[in-house]
């Protein structure tokens, strides 16, 4: 496992529109004040700054929905047993009359592919805490499926 320091002497990859996921990181492994790495490369993009770190140019840090299949597959690894989540959920909403639509269907197999992968990080990374599913019926005749923690 490496220590926090040892990222002075990697490339960062950086999103430029997302310049503050690296001080979210540093605050969650303890540094008070970031680090001056040796290098940074900037991306316009969560996508190229992936691709960039699947390439080896660097460390990067990655909202998980991107990097699940990655990681599970070992092309990525974390250096830090750390998932820090700013945002505590994804939903689905659409009318009950679509409910069969076969696009709907699909898109919605696709997002619970989605968070089986998360699950198979965190259970991978040792979190405690996994994802589940669940169908909310709303007012206005939508529903909602909702990706959240459970306790």
């Amino acid at each position: 496992m490496l220590h926090p320091r040892d990222l002075r002497a990697a490339t960062l990859i950086v999103v430029s529109h997302l310049r503050e996921q690296w001080t979210w990181l540093f605050e969650a492994i303890g540094l008070s004040a970031p680090i001056q790495p040796a290098n940074h490369v900037s991306f316009e993009s969560s996508v190229m700054a992936i691709q960039a770190a699947l390439d080896g140019v660097g460390v990067a840090v990655a909202q998980l929905p991107y990097v699940s299949e990655a990681l599970v597959a070992g092309r990525l690894v974390t250096l830090f047993p750390i998932v820090d989540r700013k945002y505590e959920g994804w939903y689905l909403a659409y009318r009950p009359i679509r409910e069969k639509d076969p696009a709907l269907l699909a898109f919605r197999n696709w997002l619970h592919g989605e968070a089986e992968l998360q699950r198979q990080v965190h259970k991978r990374l040792g979190l405690a805490q996994s994802l589940s599913a669940s169908t909310i019926d709303l007012k206005g005749g939508l529903k909602t499926e909702a990706q959240h923690r459970a306790p």
